[in-house]
């Protein structure tokens, strides 16, 4: 039955995903407000994105170093903290991000571990993931259209 609490729940999942990526995004485009993007690049990367970054990324770090840490700390709540943290710290270098920038994956990372721990699904916390990638490449893409008219008066 599709109106179950729980499917409802994951229906949710990734408005909730482009939600808090859409919250989070001023924080993200304002460091980079000269980036123009390529149509043809832009479905690349999000391809790229969806189907191969968040499916590596959930693997690793939540199918394997979560309950690693899970099973050596013997407790979830604080292998969810740790894992978050080197999620975090990993976008540093990969996307030349800011701490801030780090820390808002950060929290992505605390919101796809509770996914995760209370799923058990590997595909729920990648869907999430990628819906929150999707949504970081949609707001950036319309966000560049809005502050371009903006900076040309149109708007």
């Amino acid at each position: 039955n599709i109106f179950r609490p729980t499917h409802i729940l994951w229906l949710l999942i990734p408005s909730i995903s482009i939600f808090i990526v859409s919250l989070s995004i001023q924080l993200i485009s304002s460091s980079k407000p000269d980036y123009k993007p390529n149509l043809k690049a832009s479905i690349i990367f999000t391809l790229h994105l969806v189907f191969l970054n968040a499916l590596a990324e959930e693997f690793f770090f939540r199918e394997f170093l979560q309950p690693f840490f899970a099973a050596i700390l013997n407790n979830s709540i604080i292998s969810i903290l740790i894992t978050s943290l080197f999620f975090g710290l990993y976008h540093i270098p990969l996307f030349k991000w800011t701490y801030s920038q780090a820390f808002m994956a950060f929290l992505g990372g605390i919101f796809f571990g509770l996914v995760y721990l209370y799923s058990d699904s590997f595909y729920a916390v990648w869907l999430a993931h990628a819906s929150a990638d999707l949504g970081l490449v949609h707001e950036g893409v319309i966000g560049y259209f809005v502050w371009t008219r903006i900076r040309q008066n149109e708007i």
